[in-house]
């Protein structure tokens, strides 16, 4: 194996392990509590150091996505209640949807992108 060479399985086998309890047990861990068998270990014993910067940058990769979704979904959150302040009480979202601004109704589209890129988000009509 050149220096170079990182392998998908150790990169996932660091990525996925819980290091929280390493200091005090000497164990590494998966997340959920389970300890790394024999094999495990010697597989992460024999991480190098580009599978080590692949596993950190997967993790700094989710920290973000995941900060990327919470700031969004916040956002879609606070812009459809400056639409619901405008509607009588026991509105749904389709209506405040569809009283937007066209700048409003664009930025709302952009953040269902982030918050339900698969069309998992239900918007409840009256109908």
């Amino acid at each position: 194996m050149t220096q170079h060479t990182i392998r998908p399985n150790v990169v996932d086998l660091l990525h996925t392990a819980d290091y929280s309890q390493y200091r005090s047990t000497n164990t590494l861990l998966h997340q959920g509590g389970r300890p790394f068998t024999m094999e495990e270990r010697a597989l992460a014993d024999s991480a190098t150091r580009a599978e080590l910067e692949a596993s950190l940058e997967l993790h700094s990769q989710e920290v973000e996505a995941a900060r990327e979704l919470d700031d969004a979904t916040q956002a879609i959150v606070a812009l459809l209640l400056r639409y619901f302040a405008k509607l009588p009480a026991g509105s749904v979202s389709g209506e405040a949807v569809a009283i937007m601004t066209s700048h409003d109704r664009a930025e709302y589209e952009r953040l269902l992108g982030i918050v339900a890129p698969d069309d998992g988000f239900f918007i409840p009509t009256k109908d």
